[in-house]
């Protein structure tokens, strides 16, 4: 059998950690000189720094430095190994290569903090070098598969998803044709370096009105961006008539829905693709991308213009995308053979043997001949339909266009040409920003969401019910790889013994904990036990213990430290251990182990106490209860990091869901200019949920903490883009609520460069807020958020019930028969809830109360989200699929029904350009779980941001900043985690979150400047009904008055004013308007 260079050992890969510590040691002799007594020392800690990727908390960066210094320091963030981002990578790595001679300039010194400069080249010219070997060092790390020769057969993986009815791996037979070979299959143009652009009003006025002449969308492009840019105004206040956006730092603009952002961004779009420029749009999904690029394209073909707009998504997804708009279009929503032709496509290779074709499985690079290990790439790529998108993207297009979560984890997964050099594989946001003259992205604050959402992430480890894990489809994949001849021998019981262990251990830690063998208090005492457990968390308190130290005031030493973990390795320690804990590690390893005696858990917990009695250990029944989840717990840690290091391998031997999994263990392929997070590390937790009464309900779960999606999103312009492309990129960022203060998800770190004043007097519409809460049967107000989960079906369906008898009947009657004919028109209701569910049993109550089954549209699931069918409807209601809401007019419902999450932004239910909806009305409190891995990035990260500036001792001040996340992080772990528990701080900064969405959620009914009002149903949104200091009043109180203590209240009325003006009327009456 022949392998292929990616399964070669790493041993045999050039490595990347001494030329990238040698740069970054450089770096700091230039930037950061250290004197003593007249000879040059550095501080590790500033050559840490460059590497952090950080880069934004130096005062000097970007233009305070010269253009060939900024660039050696993208040079070297570009090809950084990630685990030198860490803090603790990058000591281990500084102390191992001083250790090996490795380091041979720096010598260490009695300042332990300091490392002595020991030879007289200069650092300027260490830099050079080392950033060249560094370099050509990645090269070699590529490798590109050769092409498919023929007429040969092939044979080749081929996964049969959820789509087939099945979940499995087979192989296919493939014949490749004998084809010329001439060019490559993507040849990937990049945009020159731009400093500045500027996009001028008047300019645009012309090129709307030039559309609206030619065009055939049924409103004035004019008329919407003349408005837009008349209200317009710069951070001092002042009209602005163009804007001026620079290559770098954040563009950052603020303005309300309704107020023609996304007109203006489809003019200025059409007018710099005409005039040659480049342009990359990135929008919220997967449906706005299509939208707009159709749109466009529509406007250029109508002036004439022969600019190519293309739209990229998931290339696994194509036929997906294309079917499902398909099956859910309607009379309005577009013809769908033009979603064909831009989607569709066949696999050009004849299956001979084997599963059918099966879309977005084909194998583009995994062609391998039998009995070999080689892989090849299919010769077709270069005319496939498939790739004509990426080819049109790399080369020809002027508009491209994507979403969030394509631009931010995609890959380009065939080999790409870059400047010269062939690359088997590319992030998508170094493809598209390589190409974009301008970026510009919609819905900012939902980008750095999106972001948030990748860095926190979560796998399943066990459960005590019967569903399927995916390490345990994993583990299936890899039986039938073995049975289809593609696992070569060598990995074979590798791959089975590191499976096998993270099944066995991760289940008897879980059983463990239901029986109650494994319960520890919290060390410190707090009356809550942490949601999170870090396996060596408590080392130093529990090495005290062991080592008879006051564990308040003396701290273990390195050699007692290496004893104690000496405990819970798996090889034998290298030292003797100390009396009596030779016994104590026997129990330890038993109790993880496969022998019959570590079945008897309760046994092994008894032993361990008896000995620590013997060695005289304080508080022994919670050390015991500690070894022993340390013990678990770092055992799955290690079995952990053990799979991410095979997970490559696994990968090229057809196992196509180790992708799956290495993106869940955040170890994927896409690039990160700040990957380990504001705390400086990941963090690698493990948390036991469920109802701890029910031996059949606890989850073990791995929590993992990475990445700085704060950070990604104020810098992509001027760090990732610059660290991608050699050169910083123009990025226009644009939303309605980027620009909130104390949000954790949404405020996005960038000066606001332009905003458009929220006011009635700009046409924004005036925004009331009002209680709507229905009396129950108890004649007290239905309170939902918060109830028993199995009461809350029979709740939804009574406050249903009662709302339309009490409110919402009258209120339609009254639309119906206004005298404003602009009333009339939009005599139409949103009734918001959590979920499709909650919306059957809303629509049930609304039904049992009298309301006409004909006036009702539920919101469902879109066909790819297959869940319609667990679904139980109402007969003869109207049913919209949740990607089709805007069609809600043409139903002649007057009731729509939908999750909050379906409709908070990005969704335009209209008529003639005016917002077809006279009010919203939230039937449930919005949720926001802080325990989420997702919210506790958000929160940890937005907290070492508040406040903070650049310094000109950047690595200072990324100390101070990560000590600040891991303090705070600490605060909500170990909180109380009902909402109305958790630390003031932190329920206020969950509360502005709902704060941003109700801001969008309003939204949705001022599009065209019309009045509404948002009705809050749930009586859990007022004091009677929630907890005290709970409330919407309370909250938003102590929300108002944060920004008024860190002096944003201003700002934030400059840029909210009709609608905070609606909050403060309804939260604080008695505070005056100003």
């Amino acid at each position: 059998m022949t392998f292929s260079p990616s399964t070669r050992s790493r041993r045999d890969l050039a490595e990347l950690t001494p030329p990238a510590l040698r740069a970054t040691f450089a770096l700091a002799e230039i930037h950061f000189p250290r004197d003593v007594e007249g000879q040059r020392h550095v501080d590790p800690r500033d050559a840490y720094f460059f590497l952090s990727g950080h880069l934004e908390v130096w005062s000097k960066w970007r233009n305070g430095l010269p253009a060939s210094e900024a660039t050696a320091i993208d040079t070297l963030l570009r090809f950084r190994p990630r685990r030198l981002a860490t803090e603790s990578g990058f000591r281990i790595s500084v102390d191992s290569a001083l250790r090996h001679g490795r380091l041979i300039r720096y010598e260490r010194t009695d300042n332990d903090s300091l490392l002595r400069v020991m030879s007289g080249i200069p650092a300027d010219q260490v830099l050079a070098e080392a950033l060249e070997e560094l370099e050509q060092a990645a090269q070699q790390r590529q490798w590109l598969p050769p092409v498919a020769p023929g007429p040969k057969t092939y044979i080749s993986s081929v996964y049969l998803g959820a789509s087939s009815g099945r979940q499995e791996f087979r192989t296919g037979t493939f014949l490749v044709p004998d084809v010329p070979v001439g060019i490559e299959p993507i040849h990937l143009s990049p945009s020159p370096e731009r400093s500045a652009l500027t996009l001028d009003f008047d300019t645009l006025r012309i090129a709307a009105k030039e559309i609206d002449a030619a065009g055939t969308h049924g409103f004035s492009l004019y008329d919407v961006l003349d408005g837009f840019a008349a209200g317009l105004r710069t951070s001092s206040h002042s009209a602005a008539s163009s804007l001026d956006l620079r290559a770098g730092p954040l563009n950052l603009l603020v303005a309300p829905t309704g107020s023609g952002k996304s007109i203006f961004m489809r003019v200025a779009a059409s007018s710099l693709a005409r005039e040659g420029n480049s342009v990359l749009l990135v929008t919220p999904g997967v449906e706005d991308t299509l939208a707009l690029a159709e749109q466009i394209e529509g406007d250029l073909r109508a002036v004439g213009s022969e600019a190519e707009v293309v739209a990229l998504m998931s290339p696994r997804r194509l036929i997906e995308v294309a079917e499902q708009r398909a099956n859910d279009a309607t009379e309005v929503s577009g013809d769908p053979r033009r979603t064909w032709d831009r989607l569709g496509y066949s696999c050009l290779l004849p299956v001979i043997d084997g599963p059918p074709w099966e879309p977005g499985q084909e194998p583009c690079t995994n062609l391998r001949v039998p009995d070999e290990e080689q892989r090849y790439r299919c010769p077709l790529i270069s005319v496939c339909e498939k790739w004509r998108p990426w080819r049109r993207a790399a080369e020809s297009a002027k508009v491209i266009v994507t979403n969030h979560a394509y631009f931010q984890s995609g890959s380009v997964p065939v080999p790409v040409t870059l400047n010269g050099r062939p690359r088997p594989r590319i992030t998508v946001q170094e493809f598209l920003l390589q190409r974009a003259d301008v970026v510009m992205i919609d819905e900012i604050d939902a980008f750095q969401a999106q972001a948030v959402e990748n860095s926190g992430r979560t796998l399943v480890l066990a459960r005590r019910d019967s569903e399927d894990l995916l390490l345990g489809k994993l583990d299936r994949q890899r039986r039938e790889q073995v049975f289809a001849g593609t696992v070569p021998a060598e990995l074979e019981l590798d791959f089975q013994r590191i499976m096998k262990r993270l099944d066995y251990i991760p289940e008897r830690y879980l059983a463990a904990v239901v029986h109650k063998f494994i319960d520890p208090a919290d060390p410190i005492r707090s009356r809550h036990r942490p949601r999170l457990h870090i396996p060596r968390r408590w080392d130093n308190l529990l090495a005290c213990r062991l080592c008879g130290l006051d564990e308040r005031t003396e701290r273990p030493t390195d050699a007692q430290l290496d004893s104690f973990e000496s405990l819970f390795h798996q090889r034998e320690p290298k030292m003797p251990l100390p009396e009596g804990w030779g016994v104590l590690r026997e129990e330890l390893r038993a109790a993880v182990s496969m022998q019959p005696s570590g079945d008897q858990l309760a046994d092994r917990r008894d032993a361990i106490r008896n000995h620590l009695v013997q060695l005289e250990v304080q508080e022994v029944e919670q050390t015991a209860e500690l070894m022993l989840r340390r013990v678990f717990l770092g055992e799955i840690h290690r079995d952990l990091a053990s799979l991410e290091q095979r997970l490559p391998l696994m990968r090229d031997a057809g196992m196509r869901l180790a992708d799956e999994v290495e993106a869940t263990l955040d170890r994927g392929s896409s690039w990160q200019a700040t990957p380990e997070g504001p705390i400086g590390r990941t963090v690698f937790g493990f948390a036991t949920t469920g109802d701890p009464d029910r031996t059949d309900d606890r989850t073990l779960t791995t929590e993992i903490i990475s990445g700085d999606p704060h950070v990604y999103t104020a810098e992509l312009g001027r760090t990732t883009a610059a660290a991608l492309t050699g050169a910083p990129r123009i990025v226009l960022a644009l939303s309605a609520t980027a620009y909130l203060p104390e949000s954790p998800t949404l405020h996005v770190h960038a000066p606001v460069r332009w905003y458009y004043p929220d006011h009635t007097d700009h046409g924004t519409g005036k925004v009331t807020i009002r209680s709507s809460a229905v009396t129950g049967l108890g004649g007290t107000g239905i309170v939902f958020s918060g109830a028993p989960k199995h009461r809350k079906p029979e709740l939804m369906n009574q406050l249903g019930f009662f709302l339309w008898q009490q409110t919402l009947e009258d209120h339609l009657d009254r639309l119906h028969n206004h005298a404003d004919t602009q009333r009339r028109s939009r005599a139409r209701v949103l009734l918001v809830v959590n979920s499709y569910n909650q919306g059957v049993q809303l629509a049930r109550g609304l039904i049992r109360a009298g309301a006409a089954r004909s006036r009702v549209c539920l919101a469902v699931p879109a066909a790819s989200e297959g869940r319609r069918d667990q679904l139980e409807l109402p007969s003869d209601v109207h049913v919209l699929p949740a990607n089709r809401l805007k069609d809600f007019p043409n139903t002649g419902a007057d009731v729509l029904i939908s999750p909050f999450a379906r409709v908070a932004r990005g969704l335009n239910i209209v008529v003639e350009n005016k917002s077809a909806l006279d009010s919203i009305w939230v039937c449930v409190r919005p949720i926001k779980l802080i325990d989420r891995p997702a919210a506790l990035v958000a929160h940890t990260g937005a907290k070492a941001l508040l406040g903070r500036d650049a310094s000109d001792q950047p690595a200072a001040e990324l100390a101070e900043r990560h000590e600040l996340s891991a303090s705070h992080l600490e605060l909500i772990n170990r909180a109380n985690p009902a909402f109305s528990r958790l630390p003031r701080i932190v329920r206020v900064a969950v509360f502005a979150d709902v704060f941003g969405d109700l801001n969008q959620l309003i939204g949705r009914a001022r599009r065209g400047g019309t009045d509404t009002t948002l009705y809050l149903v749930d009586n859990a949104f007022n004091p009677d009904g929630s907890a005290p200091g709970s409330s919407f009043h309370a909250l938003f109180t102590h929300l108002y008055h944060s920004w008024e203590r860190l002096g944003e209240i201003d700002t934030v009325r400059q840029i909210y004013g009709t609608t905070l003006d609606a909050f403060v009327r309804f939260a604080l009456p008695t505070t005056r308007n100003r």
